[in-house]
């Protein structure tokens, strides 16, 4: 435990502030982005004596070199005064995307396409804001729009990959990534996606070996290592889970997910202390996390500390009501605790829920 302690603690003193992501950024834009200032002033003054061509080739450099706020500003003001320009609609896209406006979004990039329909960025563009909002059938039309316009453009085979997931179409995003990596061999974001799908079909072996290949592509990649632990786990190589898993941790020092695995993996081992504390950390940064809250309600179970174990469970069971797993441990718990009036309640409530 002692060790363990040690070599997590090492991790977070030396946090680099990145913030986890559920998947890596595929956005395809023709400038880069940084942050956005929602400040935002525009005095019209400056463009009186400038044309619009001028002051559009003005907002793209200001684009190009990342100073985001002040190319918004143009942007804005060529909008306001009904310049109908594709650029300028899909950069303001762009932008609105990157802080999570997403219908305005669509709406701009919507606006490009009218303009240049045949343009596999827009549809592209389009496709992932729309994913992004949950409308995946919509966001399979404009993806493979994009792929029927430029059928080399690996980012999108990659795109339409996750789209198909959401949609549980784990075969054809089998052939989505496949294709992606044949057109470009170091993708390590495809590889990462490939071990998933991979994993879900029950292809364990196949699944180690892509996620491996993201990391040799990526050695800084956290949710590959992450991914690779809970795989490696599935396999039974549990001392591996534990090594890639902590170097998720390491890579990524608030990665709650990555703390819930270890305590998992920590547990399977029997190590019920090291368990303990990697679980209650993944809550400690998760408050809301209830997969981990029932973890390790389990875990203080068997530690025999069954205060902690019913107060985590209990807060599981409040976060989310219809867990009949929640009730059942909790009625466990509550019938080691001498409580059999509340632990048949627990019981039967579960049966309820999940007959």
């Amino acid at each position: 435990m002692i060790k363990l302690l040690k070599r997590i603690k090492v991790t977070q003193s030396n946090r680099d502030k990145r913030t986890i992501k559920s998947a890596v950024k595929t956005f395809k834009v023709p400038f880069p982005l940084e942050d956005i200032n929602d400040n935002i002033s525009i005095n019209t003054k400056q463009y009186s004596n400038q044309s619009n061509e001028e002051l559009v080739k003005k907002a793209f450099k200001l684009h190009t070199r990342g100073e985001i706020s002040e190319a918004e500003k143009y942007y804005q003001y060529f909008i306001q005064k009904g310049i109908k320009d594709h650029r300028i609609f899909s950069n303001y896209g762009v932008i609105l995307k990157s802080r999570g406006e997403l219908r305005e979004a669509a709406l701009q990039t919507s606006k490009a396409l009218k303009i240049r329909p045949e343009s596999e960025i827009y549809n592209y563009n389009l496709g992932n804001i729309l994913k992004d909002l949950g409308n995946f059938k919509d966001a399979e039309i404009s993806t493979r729009k994009a792929i029927s316009i430029k059928p080399n453009f690996a980012e999108a085979h990659y795109s339409l990959g996750s789209i198909l997931i959401e949609l549980n179409q784990l075969q054809e995003a089998e052939k989505s990534i496949r294709k992606a990596i044949s057109i470009k061999p170091d993708y390590a974001e495809a590889y990462y996606n490939l071990g998933k799908i991979m994993k879900d079909i029950g292809k364990l072996q196949e699944a180690a070996i892509a996620t491996s290949r993201a990391i040799e592509i990526k050695p800084n990649f956290a949710n590959a290592y992450n991914n690779l632990g809970v795989i490696l786990s599935d396999l039974g190589q549990l001392e591996k889970a534990e090594i890639a898993t902590l170097q998720a941790i390491k890579l990524q020092p608030n990665y709650s997910i990555a703390y819930a695995n270890l305590g998992k993996i920590m547990k399977e081992l029997g190590k019920l202390q090291e368990a303990a504390i990697a679980t209650h950390k993944a809550v400690e940064l998760k408050p809301d996390f209830v997969g981990a809250l029932i973890n390790f309600g389990s875990i203080m179970k068997e530690l025999g500390k069954l205060q902690e174990a019913a107060i985590a469970t209990r807060k599981a069971i409040e976060l989310k009501p219809n867990n009949a797993d929640s009730y059942f441990n909790l009625g466990e718990i509550l019938f080691e605790m001498n409580n059999l009036i509340e632990a048949k309640q627990k019981f039967k409530h579960c049966l309820e829920i999940d007959p």
